[in-house]
């Protein structure tokens, strides 16, 4: 198929759509396979923030066909700002995003500059930029980006092990419309896998009712 054909298939077909799903998770299988012949508890859902980068540079080459297939974005800019977006979790950890308080989100805005200065200064320059621009969402890369980062979680979730946390966890749906609307709705086929996904996950009982 064409571009143009995928694209018409996303917006009017929920069964493409997940069968989409399905190849891009086929590619998230990667962040089970243990290196060095050790091996993670078949029941063990987590997750670090480097295997959620990795995710995120998939479903990026997965969009950047579709969103922008007249190449107007900086898409080696935006390869990279994904690679850094994360680096303030190295001074704070990792926190849910619907659990943070108004100062976890103020101290998110500061703490890359902290994890910057203890980087190869030679990178310095460069991931100041882009970290910047990504936490002020400055930029049309930014943005995508963004979006990127709040729709690849449905992906990593959207398996029986991720039912499971959701539920553990406190997930409701209006909790995940909430943080994910705002960002991926200007983007129309990263819109549409949100919309399929939550729909089928409150189908499937993922959700809380």
């Amino acid at each position: 198929m064409t571009i143009t054909e995928i694209q018409q298939k996303i917006l009017t077909d929920d069964a493409f759509v997940l069968e989409e799903v399905k190849k891009l998770q086929y590619l998230y299988g990667l962040k089970d396979e243990i290196r060095y012949e050790l091996s993670r508890h078949p029941d063990d859902y987590s997750e670090s923030v480097a295997e959620h980068v990795y995710s995120m540079h998939i479903v990026s080459d997965y969009f950047l066909k579709l969103e922008d297939s007249d190449n107007q974005m900086n898409h080696l800019a935006i390869k990279t700002m994904i690679t850094w977006h994360d680096m303030d979790e190295l001074e704070t950890g990792d926190k849910i995003s619907w659990k943070k308080t108004p100062d976890d989100i103020a101290n998110e805005l500061t703490a890359w500059k902290s994890a910057v200065v203890k980087i190869p200064e030679i990178l310095q320059t460069d991931v100041s930029i882009l970290v910047e621009q990504y936490e002020n969402k400055q930029t049309s890369e930014a943005c995508f980006v963004k979006a990127v980062d709040k729709l690849e979680p449905l992906l990593h979730l959207f398996t029986p092990k991720g039912k499971k946390w959701i539920a553990d966890s406190g997930l409701t749906f209006s909790l995940s419309e909430k943080v994910k609307v705002q960002h991926i709705k200007p983007f129309p086929f990263m819109n549409r896998f949100m919309v399929v996904l939550h729909s089928e996950m409150l189908k499937q009982g993922h959700f809380p009712r």
